[in-house]
């Protein structure tokens, strides 16, 4: 069973790659489809770079700063701005990649692009709501750990070592008089005792020491 900090360790690990992937699905998807048909896929890689930049300029925008807790009037100001611009300029740059037949600033098209923007911020915005929700879970789990080892010290400091073993040696000396086998588990107890009081200390014990 993994911890908290395990999974959101794993997770940081693997984001940089659900990332790479995620644009790298996006950037060839064009390709792919057009892989069977005759002459391929009509535009450039330039171009199709270009489309993705700015795909990648609003959701990262969201995901880096749109859910970040700050001002929200002027960050819903900030997001209304690169949703709104961020179509238009790329209406704007993408002429670049076309002959003089191209129209660019069509209203049905700085929306269609508008719409895919919106739909990739959801699921950037759906993976920023899963890392905090690790992030959450993992700071849960280090107050309870940090609890449990607080009840353990205190449970500790009232115990008296010195008094405790003294008492104990007092107990197995009487009992070699009287029975050997009770005396034997009156050592055993205080070497568990003697252990306990010292690998206590450490947060992890090999599984040698243990056995």
């Amino acid at each position: 069973i993994f911890s908290m900090m395990d999974n959101l360790q794993k997770f940081n690990k693997w984001e940089p790659f659900l990332h790479l992937l995620l644009w790298g699905l996006v950037l060839l998807f064009p390709y792919i489809k057009y892989l069977e048909r005759e002459g391929g896929y009509p535009e450039s890689f330039p171009h199709e770079l270009n489309a993705l930049v700015f795909i990648m300029i609003p959701c990262y925008t969201v995901y880096f700063y749109g859910l970040k807790k700050r001002k929200k009037k002027i960050t819903y100001v900030i997001l209304l701005l690169v949703f709104t611009a961020s179509p238009i300029i790329f209406e704007w740059t993408d002429s670049f990649f076309h002959d003089d037949t191209f129209r660019p600033f069509q209203w049905k098209q700085i929306f269609s692009s508008f719409v895919k923007y919106l739909a990739f911020s959801l699921f950037f915005v759906a993976l920023y709501y899963v890392k905090a929700l690790l992030k959450q879970q993992n700071t849960v789990e280090q107050i309870s750990n940090e609890k449990r080892l607080a009840e353990l010290e205190l449970l500790k400091s009232q115990v008296t070592p010195h008094f405790l073993f003294n008492s104990l040696n007092v107990l197995y000396r009487d009992a070699l008089t009287i029975n050997e086998k009770l005396a034997g588990s009156i050592l055993a107890l205080g070497q568990n005792m003697r252990y306990f009081l010292k690998e206590g200390q450490q947060e992890k014990v090999s599984l040698k020491q243990e056995i």
